[in-house]
């Protein structure tokens, strides 16, 4: 669907990003006349009609007029809520973790090479045990019901580049679908959890002993720099339009936020949650919260790692995979 489709969701992404821009700036706009001219006070006819009067306005405005006359054509606004959904549906009693990593690949269809003693490991598989060491679990991303694909596709591929292994994606639709040309497929190498339900996905994150944090701005919330952190994490980002759900915010243990000093208040949510793991992540290392990948999980990943590093070609594939074995008996 993307290569047949893939302007048309350009289009449409990059519009959405601009009426978003606009309409937040109508809104606050919209608070700050309101009150220079006492909206709130105003009773009678001029109170009642104040809301009809500015669609007549906005009817007089080409692209607002278009949109109006749309509206009124479609028969239920509701029917266009999941119009945008771009994913397979889920199928029933479907939920979970997608195959991990550490079992993608399968020893039996193709044997190690022999290394010499004093073979000196290739550079892909140098890089590879750079990010195996500093790969964690400590901290975790829960997207909960993100309508852009592309959001989550652009936020996938920056957990794993800071070193995180795990993504868990809320969506009560079903599977968004991943955009490679976004994420360069970096999905290959993390553990990607699926829920269609948020109060089981939160349930599981705590068993495992995370404190989950939404990313929010409202009454308790602090700034990412100072937001406390006690241990394991799992941090929360909510849908473009509407931010965290109501369902969601009930079961979280703290808020936090992005301080912002500019004009524009609102920040892409891929941007957000970049910046938000690099900040807690780094504050993470300082204090000592940030746990390595233990030594099992390491000895676990190494054969799917680096048999994709081979990029299908059995010779490397043999060669990395008897690094592995080297590695793994270490």
């Amino acid at each position: 669907m993307r290569n047949r489709w893939g302007r048309w969701h350009g289009y449409m992404d990059e519009l959405e990003e601009a009426m978003r821009l606009a309409g937040q700036h109508l809104e606050e706009v919209e608070r700050l006349v309101a009150a220079e001219y006492e909206r709130g006070e105003w009773r009678g006819a001029k109170r009642d009609s104040a809301d009809e009067e500015i669609v007549r306005r906005a009817l007089d405005i080409p692209f607002l007029r278009d949109l109006i006359r749309i509206a009124n054509r479609v028969e239920s606004l509701d029917a266009l809520e999941d119009e945008g959904f771009i994913g397979r549906r889920w199928k029933a009693e479907e939920e979970g973790l997608d195959q991990p990593s550490s079992e993608r690949f399968s020893t039996a269809s193709i044997e190690a090479a022999e290394l010499e003693e004093e073979a000196t490991p290739p550079a892909r598989i140098v890089a590879a045990e750079r990010a195996l060491g500093d790969r964690t679990r400590s901290l975790v991303v829960v997207l909960d019901h993100l309508i852009n694909a592309r959001n989550v596709s652009a936020i996938l591929r920056s957990v794993e580049c800071l070193g995180l292994q795990e993504l868990h994606v809320i969506d009560p639709s079903g599977k968004p679908e991943l955009e490679q040309t976004l994420t360069t497929r970096a999905e290959r190498f993390l553990d990607l959890h699926w829920h269609r339900d948020p109060e089981r996905a939160f349930d599981a994150l705590r068993k495992r002993g995370y404190r989950i944090l939404a990313a929010h701005l409202a009454d308790g919330s602090q700034p990412v720099d100072t937001v406390p952190l006690e241990g394991p994490t799992a941090i929360v980002f909510g849908s473009e339009q509407t931010g965290v759900s109501a369902d969601t915010l009930e079961r979280v243990d703290g808020l936090f936020h992005l301080p912002n000093s500019g004009f524009t208040a609102y920040i892409n949510v891929s941007v957000a949650a970049a910046l938000s793991v690099y900040a807690l992540d780094r504050r993470m290392r300082e204090a000592g919260l940030r746990e390595p990948l233990s030594e099992v999980d390491k000895q676990s990943l190494r054969p799917t790692w680096f048999s994709l590093l081979a990029r299908g070609k059995p010779e490397k594939e043999a060669e990395y995979l008897a690094w592995a074995e080297r590695f793994n008996s270490e």
